[in-house]
């Protein structure tokens, strides 16, 4: 029988959702960055409700499910930098159940980001942050490009054992027309001769 895969982006109908499928992530591996105790801390629904509210701008970034057979089994979730002046960056974390590895999954996913990437070519920049011990997956985002561009050494702390993390990123330059077509939106300089007045602790400027 074939494996049916259904990919559907988040809502904010959809947070309790993320915080349950992290919250499996968290109990079945200890690559995520809360424990089991911490998701009803760190990754609760009202935050997903938030980050998903804030997705529904366009070109603010989107959270992914995957769904194999009708259960849902992994999660991409993309970011786009909200300041001017890292807005061209955005960062990405995918996690897939255990049992659905090396099945075409986090191939998918990715599959998705770079066709949802193609209708903001602002963004000329993706990174990532992968432990040194996740083999596969680093090895899956080097054939999408992906290249390190550092080794964070203490990354991250699992008992007594330090784990470090691999820093990834990947450059985009879109073709040149579409570049053209941006015009330009440097960010304003103060170009008045005046000087700045001066700040004292107990007065607000006026």
């Amino acid at each position: 029988s074939s494996v049916m895969l259904a990919l559907f982006e988040a809502t904010p109908a959809d947070a309790w959702l993320a915080e349950a499928l992290y919250q499996r992530f968290s109990e079945e591996t200890d690559m995520v960055s809360c424990t089991p105790a911490e998701v009803g801390i760190y990754q609760t629904e009202e935050r997903y409700r938030e980050m998903f509210t804030n997705f529904q701008e366009p070109g603010r970034g989107f959270y992914l499910f995957a769904e194999k057979d009708g259960e849902v089994v992994g999660s991409l979730s993309l970011h786009v930098d909200s300041k001017v002046r890292f807005s061209h960056r955005a960062e990405f974390g995918l996690a897939i159940m255990r049992k659905c590895s090396s099945q075409g999954i986090g191939t998918a996913l990715l599959d998705y980001m770079f066709e949802w990437l193609k209708k903001y070519p602002s963004i000329r920049k993706i990174e990532l942050i992968t432990r040194e011990d996740n083999q596969r997956a680093k090895r899956l985002y080097e054939r999408y490009g992906f290249r390190v561009e550092g080794l964070h050494s203490r990354s991250m702390r699992v008992n007594q054992t330090f784990y470090a993390a691999y820093h990834m990123g990947l450059e985009i330059n879109p073709p040149v027309e579409v570049l053209a077509s941006q015009g330009s939106s440097e960010e304003r300089q103060k170009v008045t001769g005046a000087p700045f007045p001066p700040l004292y602790r107990n007065h607000p400027p006026t």
